[in-house]
């Protein structure tokens, strides 16, 4: 386990707080049910380069804030799914998109 800050916003920050594990973590909370597969997560998020995207997957693996399984296909596939801990990022995720949305308005944006 990674040293973390003694702060715990500092610590969540650490864990999450960089714009693609925010968006993997989003895709991943918008299909909990199922979870995403690798070329899943690199559509929803065309942007991220696959270093990136793998990356940052491996983090969150690591820190248990998702699950990582290889399905047994041809070819292998790889599904992700947030864990227990990682899906009560939700409400955080929404909170953060209600205050983007009002940042926006206030903006004229």
């Amino acid at each position: 386990m990674k040293q973390l800050p003694a702060c715990p916003i500092a610590s969540a920050i650490v864990l999450v707080g960089d714009k693609w594990k925010i968006q993997i973590m989003r895709e991943l909370l918008l299909h909990q049910e199922h979870g995403q597969h690798y070329g899943q997560l690199k559509r929803a998020i065309p942007q991220i380069s696959d270093k990136m995207l793998s990356k940052s997957l491996q983090a969150l693996a690591e820190d248990e804030i998702i699950t990582k399984t290889i399905l047994v296909t041809t070819p292998p596939q790889t599904n992700y799914r947030l864990t227990e801990i990682g899906a009560q990022l939700g409400d955080v995720l929404l909170a953060l998109k209600e205050w983007g949305n009002k940042y926006k308005a206030l903006k004229g944006m």
